[in-house]
């Protein structure tokens, strides 16, 4: 009898859910967003997110990660003041997995060239346009 209870107490302890603490303003989800929003995005959020499920701790509703930080949620006007659009960055697809043609600066041959945006995250050197990309920085 002894050996059936703590049997039973063995798969009840194995069966219940792991206890999943998130960091302030943030929740546990099974399938959330693999393209979270981010104080790099926010403003101009992934068109498409075509990757699946991403178990974990994500931003509660009104609240976007901190680059580089995944512990970290703030409101969109508490995010750290970016660097505005810069020229000398090498281009960076970032995380997420759309398909985005963009273009950055490339200071070598002082030419815009197009690279592929993932939707998310990146970094200043990301124009939309080839003409956005040399007003902003073609000498």
């Amino acid at each position: 009898m002894k050996v059936l209870l703590l049997l039973s107490l063995l798969v009840v302890a194995f069966a219940l859910p792991e206890e999943y603490v998130c960091p302030k303003h943030s929740h546990y989800e099974e399938c959330g967003t693999a393209c979270p929003l981010s104080c790099d995005n926010y403003q101009d959020p992934p068109e498409a997110c075509v990757l699946k499920c991403n178990p974990g701790c994500h931003c509660d509703k009104g609240y976007v990660r901190v680059k580089g930080d995944v512990e970290k949620c703030v409101k969109p006007i508490n995010c750290p003041k970016l660097d505005e659009k810069n020229c000398d960055d090498k281009p960076d697809t970032g995380p997420c997995r759309a398909n985005i043609r963009s273009y950055y600066y490339d200071r070598d041959s002082n030419l815009c060239k197009e690279f592929v945006y993932g939707g998310c995250q990146g970094n200043g050197n990301r124009y939309s346009t080839e003409e956005e990309c040399e007003h902003e920085c073609a000498i």
